[in-house]
């Protein structure tokens, strides 16, 4: 009865700091924005969560996502530990979003049959899925509708109508000139919502997404200071605020490390492309 009071105790604090943080966050983030960020900041807090990652026994599916584009792209070596885990993953589960890093790749087939099948397990999910098993004979009408219904007003519906854009894009079912619409009319509702929300899951997610799309001059310096100031002392960081006693998860930490690379890559290398753009294969 207590932990129910507590956590009512605690949606109910969160109510209320959002409703307190739509006047106070901008104005903070116009005092943050004065700072500099130094690579040395951004490398020390890099190491910090790669070496938070480096205990783990193995690495979520969406981490794996997270982290590669920027292996692959030189960014960061010390993440070379993510080809190793998506290896041991393929080798055990037959999941369709396994197509991002092969396009040939075809759940179900007979090689996969001694595989776990992974399957949706949301909503937003199922249009995800739909999005990775399209081929260039996809009706891309009802996708994208499938993709616009997604919509809710800079959340996790909102990124991921960019997600599964970029997702077509890169698996060659739809082309950037079709998918540049979905893109382009989600992001400004993406960043309303973070001009006026603290660090959390969905706060990293949009900043990656802004820069996965090529966006960088979209980012406001303050929420790069306001991502390092979340980082919680083991090296990672926590889904949301809250009052309760909380961990670092990986979905979280993953997001946040692939942003702190680019932004890094950005300041100090004049990186301004964005990620998963082409066939894979």
């Amino acid at each position: 009865m207590i932990a129910g009071l507590l956590i009512m105790a605690d949606r109910g604090c969160r109510v209320l700091q959002r409703q307190f943080d739509r006047w106070w966050i901008p104005r903070d983030n116009r005092r943050l924005a004065t700072r500099t960020i130094s690579i040395g900041q951004l490398n020390v807090a890099i190491d910090r969560a790669i070496n938070w990652f480096a205990v783990l026994p193995g690495l979520e599916f969406g981490t794996i996502t997270l982290l590669k584009p920027e292996l692959d792209a030189g960014m960061e070596p010390k993440l070379a530990f993510v080809n190793h885990f998506l290896g041991c993953y393929a080798s055990r589960f037959d999941n369709p979003e396994l197509r991002l890093f092969d396009v040939k790749y075809k759940t179900g087939a007979e090689e996969h049959r001694n595989k776990q099948r992974i399957g949706s397990n949301h909503a937003i999910n199922d249009v995800m899925f739909a999005c990775v098993n399209a081929t260039s004979e996809t009706k891309m009408g009802p996708l994208f509708d499938q993709l616009r219904a997604l919509e809710d007003r800079g959340m996790y519906g909102t990124t991921h109508i960019i997600w599964g854009a970029l997702v077509l894009r890169h698996i060659g079912a739809a082309s950037k000139a079709d998918t540049e619409s979905l893109i382009q009319r989600a992001t400004p509702v993406m960043i309303a919502r973070q001009e006026w929300d603290r660090c959390c899951d969905h706060f990293a997610e949009r900043i990656l997404f802004l820069q996965w799309t090529g966006q960088h001059e979209k980012i406001d310096p303050a929420w790069i200071h306001r991502l390092l100031e979340g980082q919680r002392e083991d090296g990672g960081w926590q889904r949301h605020p809250t009052l309760l006693p909380a961990r670092s998860i990986q979905h979280t930490t993953a997001l946040a490390l692939a942003v702190l690379i680019i932004m890094r890559a950005h300041i100090r290398d004049g990186f301004d492309g964005g990620f998963w753009a082409g066939d894979p294969a």
